[in-house]
């Protein structure tokens, strides 16, 4: 509709996943659904977090399962960044796959492309929900569908257009981890000078 008020709902999305990468957030438990709230703890590559607790991820005790509430999933939410390049537009969208979705993910890479021997960017994707439940918790799960193959020029232009953006996408996250380091190190010399360990 063009209205961000009234958004336009799709069964589905279609495009290139021009890149894709590991992706890990930590809200106060409650809030993680609020746009309003931003993640306490944060990591643009699944190995190192910035933000309270921060360090490295694997280590983390909130990414452990049995960290959230409920003795069950993790407190930190492990998710992957998807960048979807739909057909008649410039700029790829972002879309977060949640826990749930990162198996059938991997799982779908690995028989439709590499298996091939073939990046992911090198066809045409269809992405789509559906519902799944676990004990009385139902949740949905996103689902993927290889629609074509590039071939010829096509594959060649696709390529070279994807490399240009996951170098643009490594940059950025590479100057977010930056200033994060950097407040990091601000707030770590102000808590010693006031006498804070």
């Amino acid at each position: 509709s063009g209205n961000p008020d009234v958004p336009d709902y799709a069964p589905y999305l279609e495009g290139v996943i021009l890149y894709s990468h590991n992706s890990n957030a930590y809200w106060p438990e409650g809030s993680e659904y609020d746009d309003d709230q931003p993640p306490l703890c944060q990591s643009f590559d699944g190995k190192v977090g910035y933000g309270e607790p921060g360090g490295t991820c694997a280590d983390c005790v909130l990414n452990q399962f049995g960290s959230d509430g409920n003795n069950k999933g993790k407190a930190c939410k492990n998710m992957r960044m998807l960048y979807l390049l739909r057909s008649g537009e410039y700029m790829p969208i972002q879309i977060a796959l949640p826990p749930t979705s990162l198996t059938p993910y991997t799982r779908f890479v690995n028989e439709a492309f590499l298996s091939r021997r073939r990046k992911v960017c090198t066809g045409v994707v269809r992405i789509g929900l559906k519902k799944a439940v676990s004990g009385s918790h139902e949740y949905c799960v996103a689902t993927f569908t290889k629609i074509a193959d590039f071939a010829g020029e096509d594959l060649a232009h696709i390529r070279a257009y994807a490399d240009g953006f996951v170098a643009q996408i490594k940059d950025i996250n590479a100057e977010s981890a930056g200033g994060c380091r950097s407040l990091q190190h601000h707030r770590r010399r102000r808590c010693l000078a006031s006498g804070v360990a």
